[in-house]
């Protein structure tokens, strides 16, 4: 029974080794993480998942991958439905973490971001940066952004439609309407009306990547971006 006992005592002490490095470790660099994620992606509600083989590396501030998951992220004048970011081969000043609770990045490898701007997001945008308009909704498809709201200005009241498209010039993405409808009491009045409203620079976006696509999807446009060949 003794011997039994002296064996299976580095067996506890391997078992207590691996649940430190592989779960508790992770799990504290994560949650060390969060709050100066929220600062960098503009978000209230971030997971943080930390990769690193084995953990105890970690304590030297090194990961494999570091996931990032976060809803209603602010950037820009758009509140972005969700923001999704991998980022590879990351050391970070460990020291500053621990001290300052301060998430600084000595190097960075490849990172992938997925942003995805919702139909309400959108609207909203749109009623913050259009004088007058209010009651605004959005739907979007592959094709296109159709907008439809209200228009006040003084005792001038109409319902506007508007068609358009969301686009990238390399150093900003803007919502950009070239059709627009109006009704009012009176009448219709309808032609072409190019209307800008930026919703973000490029250079807003986190972790220093650029812009690469912008896919227009049934309720949702999609920006995919990455820090590949930034140099």
């Amino acid at each position: 029974m003794k011997e039994l006992r002296r064996s299976a005592k580095p067996l506890l002490l391997l078992a207590l080794l691996v649940i430190i490095s592989e779960v508790l470790i992770p799990w504290t660099a994560a949650a060390l993480m969060t709050g100066g994620m929220k600062k960098i992606v503009g978000s209230q509600q971030v997971d943080v998942k930390a990769q690193k083989s084995p953990g105890l590396f970690m304590l030297g501030g090194k990961f494999n991958k570091i996931n990032v998951d976060a809803v209603n992220a602010k950037i820009g004048k758009v509140v972005f439905s969700d923001v999704k970011a991998t980022l590879r081969d990351v050391e970070i000043d460990i020291g500053e973490l621990l001290g300052e609770r301060r998430l600084q990045f000595k190097s960075l490898g490849t990172t992938d971001l997925v942003a995805q701007i919702g139909q309400e997001q959108l609207a909203k945008v749109v009623n913050d940066n259009i004088k007058g308009v209010q009651n605004t909704k959005v739907a979007m498809t592959p094709e296109g952004v159709h907008i439809t709201t209200q228009l006040t200005f003084g005792p001038f009241k109409a319902d506007i439609t508007l068609e358009g498209r969301i686009i990238t010039d390399g150093n900003s993405i803007k919502l950009v309407t070239q059709k627009v409808a109006l009704q009012n009491g009176i009448g219709n009045l309808g032609g072409g009306l190019s209307t800008e409203i930026t919703l973000v620079e490029v250079q807003q976006l986190p972790f220093g990547v650029k812009l690469r696509q912008v896919v227009m999807d049934n309720g949702r446009v999609s920006l995919y971006a990455d820090n590949r060949n930034n140099k």
